[in-house]
């Protein structure tokens, strides 16, 4: 297709989706006088007018002291803008709402999001080109036309990669099986509408308070309040250390019958089984007991870094006192992996050299017999720790009734908070064994030319995964699409939190107590370390801000990185 030449007054582009918020009720305009080359390659700077619902919003007026027009000898050439122009408005608030009407024709059109080159020539607008605008993140759904605040699942689970199609469906499973939603899905990922909680005030207050205390699944757990309650007040009084090792013992013996009952199905009866199992998977994951435990655990760890930093200036002092705890509790079994909620990620036993990189760090930063000599000191200094800061309390004015209700916290802690993660430790215990059982069936498959490759399944859902196994036939065309959504989803970077317009809202740190040019975080694990910064390039969100190499102070007391000078 060949276009007209134009030569236009005034021309521009525009962003049916606000390029700074994503917002896709807003349209950014930036135009100028003459070509568009002009500002586009830096030479002069261009007016942007943003428009919402058919109103401008607002405005930007650059001063424009020259502009290219149109060499009658072909080419260009640099004009100067006469000073009557200089300052003024580059389009009429008639014509920006003109071209605003005509980028929303173009998007409805094209279904999507919009960047346009546009000319003004003789009074019209003349559309040069029209692309999609691939950097914005999908909206979360709704159909009922209201505003909606949602936030990312993934960023409370450290990880923030898209899952494939049969990841998604296990995940929905399950929490069909608990009767609630998983959330909305954009990009492959789960997002949870926070808007009817944050309507109301007193519930705004709770769901902001519960996000920054524990994990959205604890908090979404307490639903069934009253016998976790009860759950909680009981074993808190107890404080018996054989809680936690007996509910493991109880999740372990699930687990071995899982693999009994499972081993030999396959077609429809694996299928259904493996549907049947998510049954056990939820009473097991909401389990009032092992909720309970969990969550007087965390409780526990915040009790006490709270009121050791009150009393004694002591920050993240339960740090010290739980260590080795959950490593006694949670071992690394082959199942977990990075991103593991999502079924279809790679495991450490399916790949162990995913190990290598931990094992030769072992190797180059510790002698043979390190690990129980380490764990040996971890539970000494724990102790050393947790009677100094008990004695330092009694020495204090009304210390020893602080001390003794210190003591008992601190014991909740050892004995509790290492079963903090095992829910999510038993929900990828039956992933791994759901998994080989599916894989089988997908080599099957494979061998008989029904799928190209057995990890093509991974882009169905678990029902249409089943389908595929009972008739023999799978549209490869489907697979291919969403093998190649769900690449351009991982691509992208998925917001915290995100409304039903589209707009990504960022929060910011507190940064009262950081160090001025550090970069803020949360604290984790307490401690600081000095040195020179690895980046791993999968973990794209962390590397923007550090150069490989960098020296670099990891303060994970206070919860900042600082980035320093060479030496």
């Amino acid at each position: 297709m060949v276009q007209r030449m134009v030569f236009p007054e005034a021309a521009g582009i525009m962003f049916t989706a606000d390029p700074v918020t994503s917002n896709r009720r807003v349209t950014s305009i930036d135009a100028g006088f003459g070509l568009g080359e002009a500002f586009v390659s830096g030479l002069v700077n261009a007016d942007n007018y943003r428009v919402r619902d058919g109103r401008v919003v607002d405005r930007k007026i650059a001063t424009q002291t020259k502009e290219l027009r149109a060499s009658p000898d072909g080419g260009t050439e640099e004009r100067p803008v006469e000073p009557a122009r200089r300052h003024a408005q580059t389009l009429s608030d008639e014509r920006i709402l003109r071209l605003e009407r005509l980028g929303r024709r173009i998007e409805a059109h094209f279904g999507r999001p919009q960047d346009i080159e546009w000319g003004l020539a003789d009074g019209e607008f003349h559309v040069l080109q029209s692309r999609p605008i691939t950097t914005l993140y999908p909206v979360p759904p709704s159909d009922d036309g209201r505003n909606h605040v949602y936030i990312s699942y993934g960023h409370r689970q450290m990880m923030t990669d898209a899952f494939t199609p049969l990841g998604l469906s296990f995940f929905q499973l399950l929490h069909d099986r608990l009767g609630r939603t998983a959330g909305t899905v954009a990009g492959n990922r789960f997002y949870r509408d926070l808007s009817h909680e944050l309507a109301s005030p007193v519930a705004r207050a709770f769901t902001l308070r519960s996000l920054d205390q524990v994990d959205v699944l604890m908090a979404r757990a307490l639903r069934a309040v009253l016998p976790v309650l009860r759950q909680y007040v009981r074993l808190a009084r107890e404080d018996d250390p054989g809680a936690v090792p007996e509910l493991v013992a109880r999740n372990e013996a699930t687990v071995e019958k899982l693999r009994r009952d499972i081993a030999g199905r396959s077609g429809d009866e694996l299928f259904a089984f493996i549907v049947a199992d998510h049954d056990v998977l939820a009473e097991l994951t909401f389990d009032p007991r092992s909720v309970a435990a969990a969550f007087l655990g965390i409780q526990s760890v915040n009790w006490v870094n709270k009121h050791m930093e009150a009393w004694l200036g002591e920050k993240n002092a339960a740090d010290a006192i739980a260590r080795r705890v959950v490593e006694g509790y949670l071992r690394a079994y082959g199942m977990h992996c990075q991103g593991d909620i999502d079924i279809t990620r790679t495991r450490w036993s399916e790949d162990p050299t995913l190990l290598v990189p931990l094992i030769l760090g072992d190797i180059r930063n510790f002698p043979p017999g390190e690990r129980p000599r380490k764990a040996g000191r971890g539970r000494a200094e724990a102790e050393r720790t947790m009677n100094d800061l008990l004695e330092r309390l009694r020495r204090r004015p009304g210390g020893a009734r602080k001390a003794r209700k210190a003591a008992r916290k601190m014991s909740l802690v050892r004995h509790f908070i290492g079963y903090r993660e095992y829910s999510k430790h038993a929900l990828l215990q039956r992933h791994e064994i759901y998994k080989r059982a599916l894989l089988a069936e997908a080599r099957r498959l494979a061998g008989r030319g029904v799928v190209e490759d057995p990890e093509d399944v991974y882009f169905l859902s678990l029902e249409e995964f089943g389908e595929v196994v009972n008739t023999g036939r799978l549209d490869r065309a489907l697979v291919t699409r969403r093998r190649e959504e769900h690449e351009a989803y991982r691509k992208l970077t998925p917001p915290r939190v995100i409304t039903s317009e589209g707009e990504v809202i960022s929060g910011e740190y507190d940064t009262g107590s950081v160090p001025k040019g550090a970069l803020p975080g949360i604290a984790v694990s307490s401690g600081v370390v000095e040195g020179r910064a690895r980046v791993v390039r999968a973990l794209e969100d962390a590397t923007r801000r550090i150069r490989d190499g960098q020296l670099i102070r990891v303060n994970g007391t206070e919860g900042y990185v600082e980035l320093l000078p060479e030496r």
